[in-house]
C-alpha cells in the first residue's frame, strides 16, 4: 500500500463536539494547541461544536480558528480549503444512535454514523481520511465502509461502552492570553484525545517499523489511556468501602445523638451518595480502544 504524509499544508483538522459543556471544548482547546506547536496553521484547523460562547472560550487561549455550530457542519465540510488528507476528531457526549446535536439544554436532532463517515470524505481533493471517534458508544461507527474512495481509517477510544473523562492536569498549561486570567491546566478531559495529542506533541515509534505512523499513535493512545484507567480503579477500589461506611456510620451517631438528622446532614449524604455513583460506575467503565483499516493506518506517515 502506497504511503500517505500526513504533512502541515497537506491535512485539514477538523474537531466536533456535540455537547454544550466546557469540558469538551477544552479538549479541542488542548488539540490545537498542539498542532499550533508543531507549526499547523489555524486555517488548516476548523471546529464544529455547540458550546455557546465557544469564540471567548477559544479566543482566550490564542485559537483563532474558525468555528461554527455543529448542525452546520454537513453544509460548511465541502467548503473546507483543498486538502490530500483529512483528520475529523469527535469528543463529546455520544449516544447509542450517533452524535447530539444540541439545541440549548434540547436534543434537536441526531447526527448519524453514515453522515457522520460522509463528512469525513468531503473535503475537495481528499486522498484519505481519519475519523477519530473518542465520545461514549463510539462503537457504533465500527464495521463501516472504510474502503470506498477516499479509504478512511476509523480508530475508536470505545466499542458500546461509555468513555472516560477525569480530572486531568497538563504538565505545561496552555496559557491564556490574559495574564491575570488562569492557564488551562486542569479539567475532565477525555483521556483517550488527550493522549492521543499527548503522542502527536512528541512522537515515538511504537511498533520499531523506523517510521512515525498513524498506528503508532492508536497504539500510544490505547496503552497509556487504559494504564491510567487500570490505576484510577485500582485507587477507586482501595477507597471505595470507606466512603461506603462512613456515611452508615454519621447516620448512625447522628441518629443516636437527636433521633434524627438534620437537612445539612441529609445533603451532605446526598452528595456524596453522587460521588459514590460516579466512582462506582468508573469501576464498571471498559472503554476498548479499536481501528478500522490498519492497513492504511500503517502507511499514514505522521510528519508534522
Amino acid at each position: 500500500m502506497a504511503d500517505h504524509k500526513f504533512e502541515k499544508d497537506t491535512t485539514n483538522w477538523v474537531f466536533v463536539s456535540g455537547q454544550t459543556e466546557p469540558r469538551h471544548l477544552f479538549d479541542i482547546i488542548h488539540a490545537v494547541h498542539t498542532l499550533k506547536l508543531k507549526g499547523v496553521s489555524e486555517d488548516r484547523i476548523f471546529i464544529f461544536t455547540d458550546r455557546p460562547g465557544a469564540a471567548i472560550h477559544l479566543e482566550e487561549y490564542g485559537i483563532k480558528a474558525k468555528h461554527n455550530e455543529l448542525r452546520e457542519m454537513e453544509e460548511r465540510m465541502t467548503a473546507l480549503p483543498s486538502a490530500a488528507n483529512l483528520v475529523m476528531c469527535v469528543t463529546g457526549h455520544g449516544l447509542p444512535n450517533g452524535i447530539p446535536v444540541m439545541r440549548g439544554i434540547s436534543l434537536e436532532k441526531t447526527i448519524s454514523p453514515t453522515q457522520i463517515l460522509k463528512c469525513a470524505r468531503s473535503c475537495k481533493d481528499q486522498k484519505v481520511g481519519v475519523l477519530v471517534l473518542t465520545q461514549c458508544y463510539a462503537g457504533i461507527f465500527n464495521f463501516s465502509d472504510a474502503r470506498t474512495e477516499p479509504k478512511v481509517v476509523l480508530i475508536g477510544s470505545a466499542e458500546l461502552d461509555l468513555s472516560l473523562s477525569p480530572s486531568m492536569q497538563l504538565k505545561v498549561p496552555i496559557p491564556n492570553i490574559n495574564p491575570k486570567e488562569p492557564a488551562l491546566a486542569e479539567w475532565n478531559a477525555n483521556i483517550f484525545m488527550l493522549t492521543l495529542f499527548k503522542w502527536l506533541e512528541a512522537p515515538s515509534d511504537i511498533d520499531g517499523d523506523g517510521a512515525l505512523t498513524l498506528l503508532d499513535a492508536y497504539k500510544s493512545a490505547g496503552a497509556n489511556s487504559h494504564l491510567f484507567l487500570r490505576n484510577l480503579k485500582t485507587s477507586l477500589s482501595l477507597n471505595l468501602e470507606e466512603w461506603l461506611i462512613e456515611p452508615s456510620r454519621s447516620v448512625r451517631d447522628a441518629r443516636a445523638k437527636t433521633g434524627s438528622i438534620t437537612e445539612a446532614e441529609q445533603q451532605e449524604l446526598l452528595a456524596r451518595e453522587q460521588t459514590i455513583k460516579q466512582q462506582a460506575d468508573i469501576l464498571y467503565i471498559n472503554p476498548v480502544p479499536w481501528i478500522l483499516h490498519a492497513d492504511l493506518a500503517r502507511a499514514i506517515k505522521i510528519l508534522l
